[in-house]
Formats: C-alpha cells, structure tokens, sequence
C-alpha cells in the first residue's frame, strides 16, 4: 500500500500542521521542508511497553532465590536512610509511565 499522506510538516525546529505554512516558512528560512505521517511501524513501542510491563508487573524481582534485593542481575535499587532500606523499586515508576501518570 502507499504511504499515508504527512500530518505534519516540519521546517528547521517549527512544525505546521498545513503544507502551505510550511512552504511559507521553508522559503522564508531557506531550510527543507519534513513530513510527518502517522506511525506505520509501532514495533519499537510494543518492545518498550513490553520492557516497561516486565518491571510493572514485578517480574524482575527473584523472591524464590532468596536474593530479594537483586534485580534482574542488575546494581540493586535501593536507597538508604542510616541503616535500614529506604526504597525499593517495585514497578510503580513503569506501572506510572503505562498508565501515563508520568
């Protein structure tokens, strides 16, 4: 199938939403004229909110190891007040950024 038409036109750093804003602007500043479409490839966001549910859903976490402190082989995700834990990293930041809070 053909490409879908752009959305978007963007000339230097300044998007416009209509071709002839942009040739406007392109002759004005001498600069190339961009079209944006919509996304036709979303798999790079289905791997990132796959990663992003990895740590929401709290699979990393190896409980059954008996190392509850470690992460997935990673530095652990803690931080200290003294001598006790402070914070542990649960999979509220990913479980935010999935559901947009972030």
């Amino acid at each position: 199938p053909p490409p879908p038409e752009p959305i978007a036109w963007m000339v230097g750093t300044a998007f416009w939403w209509t071709k002839e804003e942009a040739e406007r602007d392109a002759v004005a500043t001498g600069k190339p004229i961009i079209p944006f479409g919509p996304m036709i490839d979303t798999g790079e966001v289905d791997r990132l909110r796959a990663a992003l549910s990895f740590y929401a859903d709290r699979e990393h976490y190896h409980f059954e190891s008996g190392n509850w402190d470690t992460v997935s082989g990673e530095p652990l995700n803690i931080l200290w007040c003294g001598e006790e834990p402070d914070f542990i990293e649960d999979g509220s930041v990913a479980r935010a950024a999935l559901e947009r809070k972030l």
